[in-house]
């Protein structure tokens, strides 16, 4: 719903939290191919920038293991993500948001849904 509405905070602190971006609704698009879809190019822009920052802890992570090789591991899961292929359906009831946060993201009320994760709201998308 952030990524349909055009939230790209909550679209960044929800894929932060664990959020999987590969899941599709009933229509099987992503959260990223809604954001593309309509024109919301800060939260296509929000989930480049988690991409990168999940490439570059596992390059870190990798380098770290193999005395610096494989550094560009990761870069390409990252690149087939970005493109909003692959994923599991989501189930349209899994009850692991609150339905009140679900509908004032619906409205675009960034500020809402962020206090709801500042406040240890759990993202449970599996």
């Amino acid at each position: 719903i952030a990524a349909y509405s055009g939230c790209p905070a909550v679209v960044l602190r929800l894929l932060r939290a664990g959020a999987d971006m590969t899941l599709r609704d009933v229509d099987r698009k992503t959260a990223l191919q809604w954001a593309m879809e309509r024109g919301h190019t800060e939260c296509v822009k929000a989930f480049r920038t988690h991409l990168g920052e999940v490439a570059a802890a596992r390059n870190k992570a990798l380098s770290a293991e193999a005395g610096g090789a494989g550094a560009a591991v990761g870069a390409s899961a990252a690149a087939s993500a970005s493109s909003g292929e692959g994923g599991a359906e989501a189930e349209p009831s899994s009850g692991a948001v609150p339905e009140e946060v679900v509908l004032a993201a619906g409205r675009g009320e960034e500020a809402a849904v962020l206090a709801w994760l500042d406040g240890g709201g759990r993202v449970d998308a599996t």
